[in-house]
């Protein structure tokens, strides 16, 4: 994943700076290549570090999970936890979890993703009372796919450019086939990596049959199959997804949801990142906009003077206030770059 120069401050602020950048590889320019392995243009990023003083970093994601895991004081995780319903009223807020258990607070924050239990369980309520707006009652729109690895350590003898300090960020784009794709290298010898497939009303209508449930690692397998011969622009001239896939213990295939709801907040409830606005990986800020989401609300709740429904959904308000704008045009421009790259409309 890219960490950015815009949540940089974040990370110096709270002391894992350092370790970050020591985790992860400077990324200063993404190449694009046609599928004969050309190159067409690069995205310089170089000059990032001379206007902010700060250089964005591709950090593998198992990587960047452990250092955010390690912040966290091991009894403030609670492990096995599956949210199934909440309640709330003027005095507090109630999950129930699937092992029948319950949890009661002042605030809820539903940062639990694009299939948020906590913003299902709250508009469902909403809907009941009248209160839902239409634009947010309904099923969550895609137009991609997306299949995503990350190696084990490779062999830089056959791949030399993992032994580069810096990130080689190489991205192709076909004329032809309903496919872009990527690759990074990070530290340890390891390429992350991502396909992407673009649908058309026929590959639609394949997909949408598990819109419902979950791809097992049968629909991952069929799609790697698909894409093997994908040619890249890296190790001896000859490399292709086929080097990686094999390479890759886990690969995972998800839905590329695109939507922002209107609904952040209810009563003693918000939302946060996927929860709230689903963005296109083309754009390279869906992680990024939801770190700047927790910052801006934690900001806002450590302004509560008192606990009550009124101060919470006072706060709940200006928070989105804040940050919807901003999603808005990350959101139009992931947009804008996906359309660059689709080939099937």
């Amino acid at each position: 994943m890219s960490i950015g120069v815009n949540v940089g401050p974040l990370f110096k602020q709270i002391g894992i700076y350092d370790e970050l950048a020591s985790l992860g590889k400077v990324c200063d320019t993404v190449d694009n290549y046609n599928e004969d392995r050309e190159k067409l243009f690069s995205m310089e990023l170089g000059h990032v570090l001379e206007m902010t003083g700060l250089q964005g970093f591709i950090i593998a994601r198992s990587v960047m999970h452990d250092l955010m895991w390690r912040q966290v004081p091991t009894d403030k995780i609670h492990l096995g936890k599956r949210v199934l319903s909440m309640k709330q009223n003027e005095y507090g807020v109630q999950i129930q979890f699937s092992d029948n258990t319950m949890a009661e607070g002042d605030i809820l924050i539903g940062a639990d993703g694009a299939y948020s239990a906590v913003r299902q369980s709250l508009y469902a309520r909403l809907k009941k009372d009248g209160l839902l707006p239409s634009s947010d009652d309904g099923g969550l729109p895609f137009s991609c796919v997306y299949l995503a690895g990350q190696t084990n350590p490779m062999n830089p003898a056959m791949y030399p450019e993992l032994t580069d300090p810096v990130s080689r960020f190489s991205s192709v784009t076909s004329l032809d086939k309903p496919y872009s794709w990527s690759s990074m290298t990070v530290k340890d010898n390891i390429y992350c990596w991502g396909v992407i497939q673009y649908l058309d009303s026929a590959t639609s209508k394949d997909n949408d049959s598990f819109r419902n449930s979950e791809w097992g690692p049968e629909a991952a397998q069929t799609m790697s199959n698909e894409v093997r011969d994908l040619p890249l622009p890296l190790g001896n001239g000859k490399m292709t997804m086929a080097d990686l896939i094999d390479n890759s213990p886990l690969i995972s295939k998800v839905m590329l949801e695109e939507k922002v709801f209107e609904t952040w907040y209810s009563g003693r409830t918000a939302l946060l990142g996927d929860a709230c606005h689903k963005i296109h990986p083309a754009g390279g800020t869906g992680a990024l906009n939801a770190m700047h989401d927790a910052v801006v609300l934690a900001n806002y709740i450590s302004t509560l003077e008192t606990t009550s429904i009124e101060d919470t959904e006072r706060i709940f308000q200006q928070y989105k206030a804040e940050r919807y704008s901003m999603v808005m045009a990350a959101f139009a421009s992931a947009q804008s770059m996906a359309r660059v790259r689709a080939t099937v409309s």
